[in-house]
Parts: structure tokens; C-alpha cells; sequence
């Protein structure tokens, strides 16, 4: 099980931006029996997936806490898999502002997948 936490942009400085993901990661760690914790630092809900995070020096991520990695990372472990996953949404909104976008963009090409929301 895995989990992703994202960020929208705004104009919030980088230590504020650093200790509200690092809260969100926490919060959701004390809750949740996982293996992974994947954060997109600033991006649009209404983004697509394989354009979020392209920038790999985000010296954010370099000091956040219990996080394996951004979402570039979370869609290669993705392809890595050989089993179906369930995608479970606390707020279907902070993953895409889309609904669409999350079973197009990496639930099909996977295998059979179930949306829990």
C-alpha cells in the first residue's frame, strides 16, 4: 500500500510549503499501514500525472521525512508492479480535479483496478 500527498502551487514561502506537506505525510502515516509515501510538492489538481514534479531537485522533497519519492517515481513504481491496485481517495479532489484523470492516467494501463473513494 501506498500513499500520495500533493500540494497545490501558491504563494505560501518554501519553510511554511515544507511543514504543512511534512504534516500531511505524518498525519496520513499515523493512519495508515504503508510501505510507501509519494508527495508532489506544487502541482494543479487539474494537471495530468506524467507533468507533475519534472523538476528533480526540489530541495523541498530533499528534506521531507518518511516520503520514498514524487509522482514521476510513484508512476514508475506503478509500471513496476505485476499485480492489480486499489485506489483509495480520502478527497478524490486532491488527487485530480478531474475524476477521470486518475483511472485513465495510471489504473488501466495496470489491470483491472477499483476506485474507493
Amino acid at each position: 500500500m501506498f500513499l500520495y500527498v500533493r500540494k497545490s502551487p501558491s504563494d505560501v514561502d518554501p519553510e511554511t510549503r515544507l511543514k504543512l506537506l511534512q504534516k500531511m505525510v505524518d498525519n496520513l502515516l499515523d493512519r495508515s499501514l504503508v510501505d510507501k509515501v509519494y508527495v508532489s510538492v506544487s502541482s494543479p489538481a487539474s494537471s495530468p500525472f506524467n507533468e507533475r514534479d519534472l523538476n528533480k531537485t526540489d530541495e523541498i522533497m530533499e528534506k521531507l521525512k518518511h516520503v520514498t519519492g514524487n509522482t514521476p517515481d510513484m508512476l514508475e513504481y506503478l509500471q513496476s508492479i505485476d499485480h492489480n491496485i486499489c485506489l483509495a481517495s480520502i478527497d478524490f479532489a486532491g488527487i485530480s480535479s478531474r475524476s477521470h484523470l486518475p483511472y485513465n492516467q495510471f489504473l488501466i494501463p495496470w489491470g483491472t483496478a477499483k476506485i474507493v473513494d
